[in-house]
């Protein structure tokens, strides 16, 4: 299953354990993880041999490790030599059944058990190989563990200030910038800086949730392809083994191919690109007298409203507060994936302060189009906030430029009145 690439990364090689598995030591190991078992026929773990052998370590106090790595504790990604890991192979033959338990460790030092049962099914065989692992009163102790060495990466002296300082200063390549984690399978969390040396971009670690990766450490480096925007790249996993993928560039999304179901992406949050020509010029299609509008009121209890923008459907915040239209940085770049908005579109840096006061720095953007109910208002002037969970805004200022607002908290409307 390509969703644990990475573990079974550690499964490819071994050497042998120095005794036998009956008198292996097994207190060093904290979790286990079970291999899945598929079958020529596509089913998985139909016999639940899986099931039994996670039960039947589960009974010694072991920890089971699910498949995505997302949810592995902390201190087994830290030290992977907490957790040991087995497969599972068997096949019948002649009435006979032949069971077949590999184990490996993070020095990838193995051993297997082979057991063959004479007129039994597939679960009484695991069940005597499983047997013949003396585990009855494991008891986990951190003294029998050994640590994991990571591989050596790069290291730079490059943090987020120093990287802004430089694009602010230099005239940057389009692959420049500074980038947050988007989605991925099998992937924790990092925010980077992608700085170009020589002919090679190097993207280096900012923010990680993984306290193996620091800040300066090189994640990946990039080199241009013969294809505009594709990349040849040496990717450098969670544990810091070397990879040769591909990534491709396109509207500030950076898309790392890391197997055939697995794209990591993501998102350019600096520096953004801007045009100095101001587009946005309100006019309105539908002309009326009274225009109204039917609210939603959430159970926080505010109100909420359905619109379409440039034709993608949203939900934002009616805020009579607010003095603008304000969407995050993930639905702009959403915006930007479909081709609804362009680099054209892009107007100017803006400021705007947040709930607890401080001020942060922003982009406004020239939307087409946006529908209310049937309502069309045409370039309108939105703000991009630096924030991929920023909520939706829909300020009260937007749409007393079209007339006289009236708010029916009664009934859950909002009434324009053309002046």
């Amino acid at each position: 299953m390509k969703s644990i690439f990475y573990i079974l990364l550690s499964f490819l090689s071994f050497k042998s354990f120095s005794q036998s598995i009956e008198n292996f030591d097994f207190d060093g190991y904290k979790y286990i993880y079970i291999f899945p078992l598929t079958y020529p026929d596509g089913k998985i773990d139909k016999y639940g041999l899986r099931s039994s052998a996670y039960k039947f370590f589960s009974n010694n106090n072991f920890l089971i490790l699910p498949d995505s790595v997302q949810f592995h504790p902390q201190e087994s990604l830290e030290n992977p030599c907490l957790t040991i890991k087995m497969a599972i192979n068997h096949n019948t033959a002649s009435n006979v059944v032949s069971m077949n338990l590999k184990f490996a460790d993070c020095n990838k030092k193995a051993n297997t058990i082979d057991v063959e049962c004479k007129g039994c099914d597939v679960s009484k065989a695991l069940e005597k190989a499983l047997n013949k692992i003396n585990i009855e009163n494991h008891t986990f102790q951190i003294s029998k563990s050994d640590k994991y060495s990571f591989p050596e990466v790069e290291k730079t002296n490059e943090n987020e200030i120093s990287l802004k300082e430089y694009y602010k200063n230099n005239k940057v390549d389009q692959l420049e910038g500074i980038y947050n984690l988007l989605k991925g399978k099998d992937i924790n969390y990092y925010k980077i800086g992608i700085k170009k040396y020589g002919d090679l971009y190097k993207a280096i670690v900012l923010e990680s949730d993984l306290n193996i990766w620091k800040e300066g450490e090189v994640k990946a480096v990039f080199e241009k392809t013969g294809y505009e925007n594709t990349f040849s790249t040496t990717f450098y996993n969670m544990f810091k083994n070397k990879t040769h993928i591909l990534s491709n560039l396109e509207n500030s999304i950076l898309s790392l191919t890391l197997s055939e179901d697995n794209t990591v992406k993501f998102v350019k949050v600096f520096p953004i690109l801007i045009s100095e020509t101001d587009k946005s010029k309100l006019t309105v299609k539908n002309p009326f007298k009274v225009k109204t509008i039917k609210l939603r009121r959430e159970r926080s209890g505010v109100f909420t409203i359905d619109c379409k923008v440039n034709g993608e459907k949203m939900n934002f915040i009616f805020d009579t507060g607010a003095s603008s239209v304000s969407i995050s940085l993930y639905e702009a770049h959403q915006l930007l994936k479909l081709n609804l908005i362009s680099v054209e579109d892009i107007l100017s840096k803006s400021y705007y302060r947040t709930a607890n006061g401080s001020i942060e720095e922003g982009v406004d953007i020239n939307i087409k189009e946006i529908e209310i109910d049937g309502l069309i208002l045409y370039n309108v002037k939105a703000n991009v906030v630096m924030n991929l969970e920023a909520p939706l805004l829909l300020g009260n200022t937007l749409l007393e430029k079209l007339g006289k607002i009236q708010i029916d908290y009664k009934n859950n409307t909002l009434t324009i009145i053309k002046e």
